[in-house]
């Protein structure tokens, strides 16, 4: 089923699950926010594990922005921590342009 513009998907799973290798066959790189990726660009290296809250800043603001721009968003992350889940939701849903569709 093909998921629409405007949406937000968020792969959940443990570090090694294949959520990445998901991602990389059903969607445009364009698509994606990565924290691994970020925290590569702000760290330096994505097994660093400190700072978390300045990259999970960025992840949300770059959902945000898709969103806005009536993007569809994939998410990728090892998200296992339910306060995890719920802030990256709430990044996408705490924004004028985003109306959640439940299907």
């Amino acid at each position: 089923e093909q998921i629409n513009l405007h949406s937000l998907v968020l792969l959940v799973g443990p570090s090694g699950a294949g959520k990445s290798t998901v991602i990389s066959t059903l969607f445009d790189e364009h698509e994606v926010v990565s924290s691994d990726g970020i925290r590569a660009e702000l760290l330096g290296d994505f097994r660093i594990q400190t700072n978390q809250e300045d990259v999970w800043n960025e992840v949300h603001r770059r959902v945000r922005q898709k969103l806005a721009f009536g993007q569809r968003v994939v998410v990728d992350a090892t998200n296992l921590v339910p306060v995890t889940v719920g802030r990256s939701f709430a990044a996408a849903l705490f924004t004028d342009a985003y109306t959640p569709t439940v299907t």
